[in-house]
This record gives structure tokens, sequence and C-alpha cells, in this order.
């Protein structure tokens, strides 16, 4: 076994660097669409922005959305909630569930989170 330390986080890969690419498809009605989003891997950062997120109302999915989308800079693609959930207001920005879980699973897959069933 091998002593923790900083060298050791440094040559495993488990600081975390630049956005990953993804591609991801989502329908609407019968046409499917297909897009590369960048998504920021889970970090320290990541976790801290997800949690102010959280504290300005927004859910813990939509908040890991937010957090994590971003484009091949680093800036966030989505910049308010209703972005995402819709704004009451106007009835508009609502993302349908085919993006909408198209996104979770592009940042789950990037993340190396899989589909694998969970053992007891």
């Amino acid at each position: 076994m091998t002593d923790f330390s900083l060298d050791l986080i440094k040559s495993t890969g488990a600081v975390v660097g630049a956005p990953v690419e993804k591609e991801i498809s989502w329908s609407v009605g019968a046409a499917t669409h297909t897009a590369k989003i960048c998504v920021r891997l889970s970090s320290y950062d990541q976790a801290l922005r997800e949690f102010e997120l959280q504290k300005e109302g927004s859910d813990v999915l939509v908040s890991r959305i937010m957090a994590s989308i971003v484009r091949k800079s680093g800036d966030p693609v989505f910049t308010d909630a209703t972005q995402i959930t819709g704004d009451p207001e106007t009835g508009e920005g609502k993302l349908c569930a085919s993006l909408f879980f198209s996104l979770l699973r592009a940042i789950n897959e990037a993340n190396g989170y899989t589909g694998d069933q969970a053992k007891n």
C-alpha cells in the first residue's frame, strides 16, 4: 500500500483538469437531435458551486446541470435556473425531459458513474 501524499494525488490523475467532451442525443417529438457538450468533472470547486446554487433555490438536479455543463472555456452554459426549469412568468425555457436526462447521463458518464446496478 502506498502512503497518501500530494505526489500520489498528482500521479494518479486525481487532480481535475479541463472539461470533458461528451456527445448527447435527445428527442423532441419524432425528431432526434445530437450535440457535443463539455462536462466539468466533479471536484471540490464544482461541489461548492452546486451547494451555492442550491442555497439560491435551485434543486439538486438543476444545480448539478448548471455547475457541470460548460463551454470549452469552462464558463457555464446555463447561467440561470429558469433556463432549465422554465420561467412561470413567461412560460419559456423549460427543457424537455429527454434533454434534461441526457445532460444528467453525460455528467454521470464523464465522472465514471455508470448504469451498473447497485449491489448490496
